[in-house]
């Protein structure tokens, strides 16, 4: 599945792009400790063709995302875990790329909880009929395309990054990369799940109609419900256990 989470992604296909990744895997692995000095380029060739300028083009990226950090006179070192940038979407990519573990998925999702109810509730009260337009096609995209094809993901990420700009909150909006890539790696955990997206279309739909109507606690609502769905789908998918099912049942039910 292509990354759509965002305008702009780190180029894999430069030399400076696989590097990176493959150090960033590294270290959020665990492969690379922190405080440990990080492979040179000779010792990455084995691997991967690297050039100087290309490894140190790498480590300046991965350095402004806080994964590792450079200590006079002992060289550059992976950094520790409260450094590290969770919320940039290359670093999110890596943490599925590396070990996409129940701990850090429950997190992602805590975030979104916190998060996206309450931009619906916003998205509700002020809306505009631009961004009830934007919603609606995003929704469209979904509903006639096949379910995890490009045309479908591409819909469901903007469907929820409408909702973000239809909340006119500057400072809530910077959080939409972390929650629209979020939501993208976990369709790629979901892939191939295609009853679970299906069931989910109403829910989106429900969703549309309670800011259309204006209806900010109702919206929350069916937000908080969307996304416990789909943390559990999400769950399910790399055999974990599930959440909550009891109070789903209650919120999807909610009018």
């Amino acid at each position: 599945m292509r990354d759509f989470s965002r305008p702009t992604t780190l180029n894999a296909d430069r030399l400076f792009g696989q590097v990176a990744q493959k150090l960033a895997v590294a270290i959020i692995s665990g492969e690379i400790g922190a405080g440990e000095l990080l492979p040179n380029e000779d010792a990455l060739r084995a691997d991967i063709s690297v050039s100087r300028t290309a490894f140190r083009e790498a480590v300046k990226i991965l350095t402004a995302k806080g994964l590792v950090e450079a200590r006079p006179k002992s060289g550059t070192r992976a950094a520790p875990r409260e450094r590290w940038n969770l919320l940039d979407p290359d670093v999110l990519s890596w943490h599925f790329e590396a070990d996409p573990n129940e701990k850090f998925i429950r997190d992602l999702f805590e975030l979104r909880r916190f998060v996206e109810p309450s931009v619906a509730r916003l998205a509700a009260q002020r809306r505009t009929a631009a961004d009830i337009a934007r919603i609606e096609a995003a929704l469209r995209a979904m509903t006639e395309n096949p379910p995890y094809s490009d045309a479908c993901v591409r819909g469901d990420l903007a469907f929820h990054e409408a909702i973000f700009a239809a909340s006119q909150n500057a400072p809530l909006q910077c959080l939409a990369s972390a929650v629209i890539a979020t939501l993208q790696w976990s369709m790629v955990l979901k892939k191939g799940e295609e009853e679970a997206f299906a069931d989910s279309l109403p829910d989106h739909e429900n969703i549309l109609l309670a800011i259309i109507d204006r209806d900010g606690d109702l919206a929350a609502v069916r937000m908080t419900g969307l996304v416990i769905d789909s943390l559990n789908t999400t769950l399910a998918s790399v055999n974990v256990g599930q959440v909550e099912p009891d109070k789903i049942a209650r919120i999807k039910h909610t009018k």
